[in-house]
């Protein structure tokens, strides 16, 4: 998912930042190929220990009548896309999310064998699976030009904030009830998880790095930038998200995974996050600072999880209930449907892949539906040369998706360029998602309105907490998607 900065950065304020080096993925709920376990770098101890109890305020349900409305928005976003913050403000999302997810921060490993968080980092990842990149360029450092700004003032070379965080913090100051949290790991930087989490010593480092970097603002000056300094970023983070893809079950390939400890160890790491975060909450005036989780919703990602432990620590965990299917298959099927289709000709564990199986599974293994918020695409899934029999329904790619809108990868397409493709859309009467079946063979599934709002009908009935999406530069300029998401609130 993450991209990172040239490494070089521009000393004048672009209009659109150059292209990244490494083009960012968004992390399949299955990994499209099996690979090989990573043992863990320190080893994790074999007895678990107690989660420590939380201190200070704890989660509390939403109050009636008020629901999570979330999105995330891209660090890379600038590049890839020239999406910048202010369109945010602009379309009106702005006034209609209650959080930001800003995506994302990395996590290294340090001579000491412990996991931190850090900042001033301007490098590519090695070979986009190391997971050693950062983009202090596109976070503080960049120059925002007046004309892409949230309020129309410039940024100055001198500023010791700048970039996507002043950007933020612009955006919380035009929308008080908006908050921000930082996204640490996803798809491409989750590699050291399992090691921070391992320990008891790994773990409170981890923690104490990243409320030092994010909450207290204290961030390193690099390249001979001005931006950076003790606190120049407090205040625009309200709280912290964990996307550790995935415990006990590999994602992009490198990552360290332990499949026997990760599963406690999580528990473990989430209930030090609560610990740490509620102290420092309390040494600033009783302010909450909040804690959440993307988490994969396959079934056996879910089992790598002790969801009626670890939930007891968090505000609530957005559930990816996305990428069920995409490019990775064979066959056409849906990446984000609400039930299951008798129809379907996939076999074994992957039949359990729709938000429906997927959600009631995580209940039935104690997530309480107060805590859970449901993930929506602002993008489609696609495949490419596809027979045209059943309008291309579960019927066999022959090559990838063509291109559609600024694509990044093969088979994905922001919903802001799908909705104008020509074509065949139908609503599955089943599975409740659109398809569409192209005029050149490619086939696509997809959220918009219709199915959206049939989501938002589904989480209220289950009672679940709200909605979320990936994310913000996929929706199109009058952020039509975002406002049906908020017809939850």
């Amino acid at each position: 998912m993450p991209t990172v900065a040239p490494t070089t950065a521009p000393t004048t304020a672009p209009t659109a930042t150059p292209k990244p080096t490494a083009v960012p993925t968004v992390a399949p709920t299955t990994a499209p190929t099996a690979a090989p376990t990573v043992a863990p770098t320190t080893a994790p101890t074999t007895v678990p220990t107690a989660a420590p109890t939380p201190v200070g305020p704890t989660p509390a349900p939403a109050p009636v009548g008020s629901r999570e409305v979330g999105s995330y928005f891209t660090q890379w976003g600038v590049y890839d896309s020239a999406f910048f913050a202010k369109a945010v403000q602009d379309s009106g999302a702005a006034a209609k999310l209650t959080f930001i997810n800003y995506a994302f921060g990395n996590i290294y490993k340090q001579a000491d064998g412990t996991i931190k968080c850090d900042s001033g980092i301007n490098k590519a990842n090695d070979g986009n699976t190391a997971g050693d990149g950062g983009d202090a360029w596109a976070d503080y450092q960049m120059d925002y030009a007046a004309k892409d700004s949230v309020d129309g003032v410039a940024d100055t070379w001198e500023s010791t904030l700048k970039g996507n965080f002043n950007q933020l913090k612009k955006l919380k100051a035009k929308n008080p009830n908006l908050k921000i949290f930082i996204s640490l790991g996803g798809w491409t930087w989750s590699r050291y998880f399992s090691t921070a989490a391992a320990t008891d010593a790994n773990r409170k480092a981890l923690v104490a790095s990243c409320i030092d970097v994010y909450l207290k603002g204290n961030l390193k000056k690099s390249g001979g930038d001005p931006a950076g300094g003790t606190g120049v970023a407090k205040g625009i983070f309200d709280g912290i998200d964990i996307d550790w893809e995935y415990p006990g079950v590999q994602g992009i390939g490198n990552n360290v995974v332990d499949a026997v400890n990760d599963k406690h160890n999580l528990t473990l790491l989430m209930a030090e996050f609560r610990k740490q975060l509620d102290e420092y909450g309390a040494s600033q005036g009783g302010k909450k600072f909040y804690l959440t989780a993307a988490i994969g919703a396959g079934s056996e990602k879910i089992d790598q999880t002790e969801p009626a432990q670890y939930s007891k620590s968090m505000d609530w965990v957005n559930v990816m209930t996305y990428d069920f299917h995409g490019d990775w298959d064979d066959t056409t099927n849906f990446h984000s449907h609400l039930y299951p289709d008798p129809a379907d000709p996939t076999v074994g564990i992957a039949r359990t892949y729709n938000i429906d199986d997927a959600l009631t599974k995580l209940m039935a293994n104690g997530m309480p539906a107060d805590k859970i918020v449901l993930g929506i695409p602002y993008y489609g899934r696609g495949f490419g040369g596809v027979a045209s029999t059943n309008d291309g329904l579960y019927q066999k790619k022959t090559r990838a998706a063509g291109k559609v809108g600024v694509q990044t990868e093969a088979g994905y397409g922001d919903y802001k360029a799908l909705k104008d493709v020509a074509g065949v859309r139908k609503y599955h009467p089943v599975t409740k998602q659109l398809y569409l079946y192209t005029t050149t063979g490619d086939w696509w599934s997809y959220d918009d309105v219709q199915t959206i709002r049939l989501k938002n009908e589904y989480l209220k009935a289950k009672g679940l907490r709200g909605n979320f999406s990936w994310a913000l530069d996929g929706d199109d300029a009058n952020a039509t998607l975002t406002k049906t998401m908020a017809e939850i609130k």
